[in-house]
């Protein structure tokens, strides 16, 4: 197995700080207790270095304590046709490739918001590599609102052209459990 170098390291924790913002809350809380370790490494103290250690893992374990029980699962365009486990409360993610520019957009043609509620609308994401042909995402986030089972498709087609048929389709089979 390769030794992951400075280059890869920087990739994965900026990807994890974008797919998981309770991980920079972690990292900021780890930074403070290394900070408050090294302060404390030189004037020898070993009982405070454990409290600092065993308050920072205490804090740590709490905070991540407070973000289990509210799950969240992304999906893509690769997902389509699948089945997707959700629990009440927890977020459905679904994030698929858009070029805004065509005047093509993502549309949700089937749903039950009683039990899959959408949170506000859609948001546009642009890849940070930003290369030239124009692919964006168009990301939709669900409240997992009560159990059962939910059809959820989405179309994509341009909003004037209402008799066409969707150039794509996206659909997924979810269950909600309590």
């Amino acid at each position: 197995m390769p030794v992951p170098n400075a280059g890869s390291r920087i990739v994965a924790m900026w990807l994890a700080n974008r797919l998981f913002p309770s991980v920079r809350r972690l990292q900021a809380r780890l930074h403070n207790a290394e900070t408050q370790l090294a302060m404390f490494a030189g004037t020898g103290i070993m009982f405070s270095l454990l409290g600092v250690m065993s308050y920072a893992l205490f804090d740590s374990a709490r905070c991540q304590a407070g973000h289990t029980g509210k799950q969240e699962v992304f999906i893509t365009e690769k997902d389509s046709g699948k089945k997707v486990a959700l629990k009440t409360g927890s977020t459905l993610i679904v994030k698929l490739e858009a070029r805004p520019g065509t005047g093509y957009s993502w549309r949700i043609s089937k749903n039950d918001p009683a039990r899959l509620r959408l949170q506000g609308e859609a948001r546009m994401e642009r890849p940070d590599n930003d290369t030239l042909d124009g692919t964006d995402y168009q990301v939709f986030s669900f409240t997992a609102a009560s159990e059962g089972n939910v059809r959820l498709e989405l179309v994509y087609q341009r909003p004037w052209e209402k008799d066409a048929p969707p150039a794509k389709t996206f659909a997924a089979d979810i269950e909600i459990a309590p």
